[in-house]
């Protein structure tokens, strides 16, 4: 849907990033958005955890411990 978050991943493993806390920008929502299809959200998540799975493998699950722990807080928010 995005290749924000796989270029974001992928730039950090070359040096130093830092995560913001909090919110950085915002959106309109409506009743017609794509935030309010469920079939769309479902999916969206389901892409985003093979996402952090298939990109750990690509950098030789040098972050491992990182990305169980995104993984496991994106699966309580579920």
């Amino acid at each position: 849907m995005s290749g924000d978050i796989a270029m974001h991943l992928l730039i950090a493993d070359k040096g130093k990033i830092k995560r913001m806390e909090g919110k950085t920008a915002v959106y309109r929502q409506h009743g017609g958005g794509i935030t309010k299809n469920k079939f769309i959200i479902d999916n969206a998540y389901v892409a985003l955890f093979m996402l952090y799975e298939k990109t750990n493998a690509y950098l030789n699950y040098r972050y491992n411990a990182t990305f169980r722990k995104q993984l496991f807080h994106m699966s309580k928010t579920i």
